[in-house]
């Protein structure tokens, strides 16, 4: 009974480090891109972008030549501004994660529970 429970934690170590060894070959190709995902549709956020694309239409008709270009130029930098508080929050929660995983490994175990 004892070897099917080391052969059975093998087995999960094998394919922990396969889907591993996925991911970082994933990544060194280039093709993993989470920003890339895309929403379904009929989604909430799919929803949401189509309402904001029909509103800025309707706006964006309502102006004059000039006012629409100034109007596209105030998007833009929102969209920029956005990307980069996107990108920043992304590097802060990978950074955060990464310290959640050294601090579960590397700090001592001081409870009353034996550890797992």
């Amino acid at each position: 009974m004892m070897e099917n429970k080391v052969n059975s934690s093998d087995e999960r170590k094998t394919v922990a480090n396969s889907e591993e060894v996925k991911i970082l070959e994933e990544l060194y190709h280039g093709n993993l891109n989470p920003w890339e995902v895309e929403f379904h549709k009929g989604s909430e956020y799919d929803i949401l972008r189509k309402k904001l694309f029909n509103k800025m239409n309707d706006f964006e008709d309502k102006l004059s030549e000039d006012e629409g270009e100034a109007f596209r130029k105030l998007v833009s930098l929102i969209c920029e501004q956005s990307c980069i508080e996107e990108r920043e929050r992304f590097i802060q929660g990978f950074r955060l994660g990464g310290r959640l995983i050294l601090e579960a490994f590397l700090l001592p175990h001081n409870g009353n529970f034996k550890m797992i």
